[in-house]
């Protein structure tokens, strides 16, 4: 699904998020966001954690049971060169967690480098919701 967030200086940003939320009792939720090539605000990568709290808000999700999934797909930049020798980039990002009030604050986002076999290997415990 598409989702608007607000990038830097409140530029409309855009990006994909595939959700999947655990099966019966499980109540991890899995976030895959990706790079919208219609994307002409800020990156994914710059309001991880924007993004991240809406998310988690808009899906109920609990951020302390949250694995999220940052994906560049495969396009070559300004020089004609990709990201990566596969051409697209797959990270895991975590985030720390603090409680602001009564809600649940997401910052400090680090990366790392991750592959589809490993989202794989989360995602088929899981549900796809939106």
């Amino acid at each position: 699904m598409q989702l608007k967030y607000d990038g830097y200086h409140k530029i409309p940003s855009v990006c994909e998020i595939d959700i999947y939320k655990g099966i019966k009792y499980d109540e991890r939720a899995l976030v895959i966001c990706k790079e919208s090539p219609d994307n002409t605000g800020t990156s994914i990568t710059n309001r991880a954690e924007v993004i991240a709290e809406k998310v988690c808000k808009m899906f109920d999700i609990d951020p302390f049971r949250l694995t999220w999934i940052e994906h560049y797909p495969a396009r070559p930049n300004s020089r004609g060169r990709f990201r990566n020798d596969d051409g697209e980039v797959v990270d895991l990002v975590t985030f720390h967690v603090t409680r602001k009030g009564m809600s649940l604050s997401l910052s400090e986002p680090k990366w790392q480098r991750s592959s589809w076999e490993e989202v794989d290997e989360i995602r088929r415990q899981m549900r796809k919701i939106a």
